[in-house]
């Protein structure tokens, strides 16, 4: 048997145990052991199977940045565009992990270029991702979000749902970094509604507490409370001990805000004992300064300087000089608050040296990054260079003509083709404009027609009868009277069939257009029109402004229709009724604990399609989410006051 027949063997065999191996791999966490392992891979043939299982092994794992750089070196020299690509991506990482931010840069790039001409498109988001990560940390954040914005089209094309929603939440929070609350709100919604889509857990609860963020940073401190609140729900919901403690630490900074002292205590408690649990220093330090901050804020003097000391020590050892510097802080003013002038001034004095050596860390690793940056690409540069001469030296002037009349006809043929393409893709949305407004005008039709049909069956089953009791017992009354005997009773039954036929008028009328509506605005008229049933309840966030009657008939008509759908159709005993009103938009939500229902089975349905009607037709975005467990819809709206 030849060395070849034995190598394919070889090969084979690798190829059979390669799931059980990459778990032993992965399981891996003695580095002797990894290096063992990785030693072993090299002396299989070489290959792309030996490559991949190597970078298996080595994945972004810092210690064994020698084994990823071979496997660059292998892919390289047997030209595999993959191996080429997925080294880069570790080795970017690594260096990322070890704080060599520049060195990421390098490699994260040539992994963007050799997947942007490979059309590998997988490996172009992550790389773009990556870059975006790698700016992010020397806060240059307007060249993060392009490199964001450019993996974010390509996450949705691929369906990749992780990185979808990593694109929407590091968006919005370098949008929140810059102080565009507008715009990180967006994306906040976006990662949410996507997170809902999902019913990620995760993504719920941190969309809910990036959303606070933003309300607590326009100091809409109810809204912040509310989202808040929501972010502890659902970090409770899939057990993140970490993200509940940052749930309460926030909820404690909105009551701190309000002057609350002691519900910021308590809020401040739960956070640190929490983080105690979980170890995490990075989270002790601060929660203890907080917890100061609470203290020195009812008075405690004693406490809140014992806490600012905890935090102050932790952070020293841990050398967190973010920390520090907020520690510091506090001690210095509560030295100031107990006339100790001198401990003060000195605490004031470190605390902007340490700020002042943090800034200059800061510009000094910024400076690095862009002096290494400049150097790498102007070697890229000289490198390409060369080879571009050279190339132009070995070719053909024949072989560049042919070569140019070919790109020619390819760019011709592309533009013929965009303009085809084009002009049909204007067609289909001409048309699917067309049948949008038919569909609608016609939902609107049907709503007009079921609403008439509904008013006419009131009218005749209730009014109706009621007026023909009332008619003959008047007729009787005429007789009795021409036969000179008057009954009472004959009487009193006229006037009570009167007397319930206006009630009933009333009440059709006032389904109709409720009068407390058109007279005291949405938030009394909703109140009303809840508290009359006894298994619904009502909340209002925010302000209370009237909107343009309009807006406020076809909210009342839209909740008015999705509590009757509760109660008819869903049988539920709890039905949660909440609006939020804020100065450019108005959101409202009913939830029920009642049986579900598929909406893809109801959606050509007239009552729901009436709804989502509706509510398009002033711009609104309608979701609605439906299980065994009960139905929650929300609406959103754009308004102006």
């Amino acid at each position: 048997m030849n060395t070849k027949t034995v190598s394919k063997i070889l090969l084979f065999s690798v190829f059979l145990f390669a799931a059980p191996f990459r778990s032993f791999c992965n399981n891996t966490t003695n580095p002797q052991a990894q290096n063992h392992v990785c030693d072993s891979i090299l002396n299989l043939p070489t290959g792309r199977l030996q490559i991949d299982l190597l970078l298996e092994q080595t994945i972004y794992q810092k210690e064994l940045k020698a084994y990823a750089l071979k496997a660059l070196e292998m892919s390289e020299d047997i030209d595999y565009a993959e191996g080429v690509m997925h080294s880069l991506d570790q080795l970017g990482v690594m260096e990322r992990n070890m704080s060599n931010l520049a060195q990421a840069q390098y490699f994260h790039k040539r992994c963007l270029a050799l997947a942007e001409a490979q059309h590998a498109e997988n490996w172009l988001m992550r790389s773009a991702i990556n870059l975006g990560v790698v700016y992010s940390r020397i806060n240059e954040y307007e060249s993060a979000l392009q490199y964001f914005f450019l993996a974010f089209p390509l996450a949705e094309k691929l369906k990749n749902e992780r990185e979808i929603a990593s694109c929407l939440g590091n968006i919005g929070n370098l949008y929140l970094s810059l102080n565009k609350l507008d715009e990180a709100m967006d994306y906040f919604r976006k990662s949410l509604n996507k997170a809902k889509e999902l019913n990620n857990y995760q993504g719920l609860a941190i969309s809910h507490g990036s959303m606070g963020r933003v309300f607590e940073n326009r100091n809409m401190l109810d809204s912040a409370q509310y989202y808040y609140e929501r972010n502890l729900y659902y970090a409770a919901g899939w057990n993140d001990d970490n993200g509940i403690a940052i749930s309460y630490s926030s909820l404690g900074n909105v009551a701190k805000k309000r002057g609350d002292g002691e519900k910021a205590l308590e809020y401040h408690r739960k956070a640190l004992e929490i983080s105690l649990k979980v170890g995490d220093r990075n989270y002790i330090a601060p929660n203890y300064a907080r917890l100061g901050d609470s203290y020195l804020q009812v008075g405690n003097m004693e406490l809140a300087e014992t806490n600012y000391l905890q935090s102050l020590q932790i952070a020293q050892q841990t050398g967190l000089k973010r920390h520090m510097i907020t520690a510091l802080g506090g001690l210095s003013e509560l030295y100031e608050l107990q006339n100790r002038h001198m401990e003060a001034l000195q605490l004031s004095r470190r605390q902007i040296e340490l700020r002042d050596s943090v800034l200059n860390e800061e510009n000094l690793r910024r400076i690095e990054f862009l002096k290494i940056s400049f150097e790498v690409e102007q070697k890229e540069l000289q490198i390409t260079s060369l080879e571009t001469e050279n190339r132009l030296l070995a070719a053909e002037k024949r072989l560049i003509i042919l070569l140019g009349v070919a790109v020619l006809l390819l760019v011709l043929a592309a533009l013929v083709l965009m303009i085809q393409k084009r002009r049909l893709a204007m067609q289909k949305i001409k048309q699917l404009e067309q049948e949008k407004q038919l569909v609608a005008t016609q939902a609107v039709l049907d709503g007009e027609v079921q609403e008439r049909t509904r008013i006419a069956r009131d009218l005749h089953d209730g009014l109706g009868s009621m007026l023909t009791g009332s008619k003959m017992n008047i007729e009787n009354l005429k007789n009795d009277l021409l036969h000179g005997a008057l009954d009472v009773t004959r009487c009193n039954n006229a006037l009570t069939l009167l007397n319930d036929s206006a009630q009933e008028l009333r009440r059709i009328a006032h389904h109709l257009m409720p009068d407390s509506l058109a007279r005291f605005g949405l938030k009394t008229a909703v109140g009303d029109f809840c508290n009359v049933l006894p298994n619904v309840s009502f909340s209002w966030y925010g302000n209370d402004t009237r909107l343009e009657p309009k807006i406020e008939t076809m909210i009342y008509r839209t909740l008015y229709e999705l509590v009757n759908n509760s109660l008819k159709h869903a049988r539920a005993s709890q039905i949660l009724v909440q609006i939020i009103q804020e100065p450019a938009r108005i959101a409202f939500t009913v939830q029920d604990n009642g049986c579900g229902f598929d909406p893809s089975a109801v959606l050509q349905g007239t009552g729901l399609q009436n709804i989502r009607t509706r509510v398009a037709s002033f711009g609104g975005i309608m979701n609605m989410v439906s299980s065994d467990e009960g139905t929650e819809t929300n609406v959103e709206l754009r308004i102006e006051l």
